[in-house]
Parts: C-alpha cells; sequence; structure tokens
C-alpha cells in the first residue's frame, strides 16, 4: 500500500488501543464463527490477512492450540498490539508479520485455511494479494472473509456519515464507495474467482456497540475512520453542520434515557472455496 494508507493505518492503530474493548469485546462471537467456516485444522496452518490488532486470528490460535495461525498487516502498530494481546493471553501458537509488498513470505500450499476481517476492501493491491493467498492457500481449503453488511439500518456505525453526506452534497465518499461496491456488486466474488476461490455461502451476523455518550461516539468515529472524516471536514458550513445535525438526529434512534448509545452492526460472512484446475 502507499506510504499514505499506511498513515492512516498507524492512526487507526492508535485508536484501536484506546477503545480496544469497546470495538473488539462485540466481535468475538463473529471471529469464533469464521474460524469455525474456515473448516481450521487441529494442526494446520492459517492465514489471517489484516489480522490488525491479531484478529480472528488469536481467536483461531485459543481455539486450536496445536495448530500455526499466522497474521500479516501493513501496520506495524496494529501488529505490535497484536503482540502484546499474543503476550497477555500466553498464546505461543500464533505469529505476525509486516507486510510490505504484495509477495508473502511462505511457500505454496502452505496453509489449510485462511480468513480476513474487515480488510481486503482497503487494499490497493487486491489482486495481487488474492494471486499470493491463492499461491499459498492448498487447493481444497476454505476462505473466510468478513465484510460489513450494505444495510444502512443494520449498520449505522458504517453508513450514517456517508449516506448523510451524500443526502446533502454530491460528494463522493471513497470509503463508501469501496464498501458499497464489495457489498453490493459482487464484486470481491468476482475478484476472488479469478484467482481460483468459488463462493460457496453467505452468513450474517449482528452485534451491538456501546458509547457512553454522543461525544465518545463521535470522537470514536473520527479516530477509527479517517477517510469519511477527512472528507467531512472538508465540507464548509453551513453545509457540514447541517450534516451533523443530520448525522445526530439518525443517531436519536439509538439514544438510550440515559445518554448511552447502542448501535447494531451487521457482518457478511463470505466462505470461498480454493478450487485450482
Amino acid at each position: 500500500m502507499q506510504n499514505e494508507a499506511v498513515g492512516n493505518f498507524e492512526d487507526l492503530a492508535l485508536a484501536w488501543k484506546k477503545y480496544e474493548d469497546k470495538i473488539l469485546t462485540p466481535r468475538l462471537a463473529l471471529h469464533k464463527r469464521m474460524v469455525v467456516l474456515s473448516e481450521m485444522k487441529p494442526t494446520g496452518n492459517m492465514l489471517d490477512f489484516g489480522t490488525g490488532i491479531g484478529e480472528p486470528g488469536i481467536t483461531a490460535a485459543r481455539t486450536f492450540e496445536s495448530s500455526r495461525i499466522y497474521g500479516v498487516d501493513v501496520s506495524e502498530q496494529m501488529l505490535l498490539m497484536a503482540n502484546n494481546r499474543k503476550l497477555e493471553l500466553a498464546i505461543d501458537n500464533f505469529e505476525s508479520s509486516l507486510k510490505s509488498v504484495p509477495i508473502l513470505n511462505f511457500g505454496s500450499d502452505f496453509f489449510s485455511a485462511a480468513v480476513s476481517a474487515f480488510s481486503l476492501e482497503y487494499s490497493k493491491t487486491i489482486e495481487e494479494d488474492l494471486a499470493e493467498i491463492s499461491r499459498t492457500v492448498l487447493n481444497g481449503s476454505a476462505m473466510v472473509v468478513a465484510l460489513w453488511s450494505e444495510d444502512a439500518r443494520k449498520n449505522p456505525f458504517q453508513w450514517i456519515i456517508p449516506t448523510a453526506i451524500r443526502s446533502v452534497t454530491s460528494a463522493t465518499m471513497l470509503a463508501h464507495d469501496v464498501f458499497f461496491k464489495f457489498s453490493k456488486d459482487k464484486t470481491l466474488h468476482e475478484k476472488m474467482k479469478r484467482h481460483a476461490f468459488e463462493f460457496e455461502e453467505e452468513e450474517r451476523m449482528s452485534g451491538t456497540y456501546h458509547y457512553d455518550s454522543l461525544a465518545e461516539f463521535w470522537h470514536l468515529k473520527k479516530l477509527l475512520s479517517p477517510a469519511v472524516n477527512a472528507d467531512l471536514t472538508q465540507i464548509d458550513d453551513p453545509t457540514r453542520s447541517q450534516i451533523i445535525e443530520l448525522i445526530n438526529e439518525k443517531l436519536s434512534n439509538w439514544i438510550k434515557p440515559n445518554g448511552r448509545i447502542e448501535l447494531p452492526f451487521e457482518a457478511k460472512l463470505l466462505k470461498f472455496r480454493k478450487n485450482a484446475a
């Protein structure tokens, strides 16, 4: 990825470190389900592409203690956090490495399973990445990819700001466009198929994020969605004020009497099968 993109991931890592429990805990069931769908063998090797702070790889490592899980990511800060979590949990079968180029430092047919949670859609070298994943994953093995649902009502954390901006302006939201392309237009299916991964099934999983206040929501949204926030701050008043007012109005649907916010989320778990001719 380009240096600018890596820089954004470093900022994201700092946000994760501060708010790990707020974001990670609601996703634990999703990570466990990804491991099940991956058909991971108790003594096999798994690739966690875009592992971030180590998920779902660390979940897989705790489930199969005799396996080896290899997480790769573009962010050194993210991997540092993953390694810290590994030490805190006393896990010795999870390894992580920095991915600075599309080439993966693993032999052909090395992995018997692969997972990727909310990361493939950000890749600027996705064709090269998928070619490398295909090379290193054993024929007949499963790969499970998690993407956000395209339904804004079920996924307001991901969609509420981009959709509000689109409703007030004609601005093009890069992050929103990427989510839309992968979620609705089956672009990922087409790319996976080009690299010998056949689509098998889709599952939906939901959960809830909890925020102590509207101010905390905004703080996390700005930290965890740098691309969206950059577009929002570049819009001048009074338009920006109109957008923020609209967002707060939409958020009122999830604000409890005590001021806490409970935002639902929904993810799509896509299962593919490596089926090289």
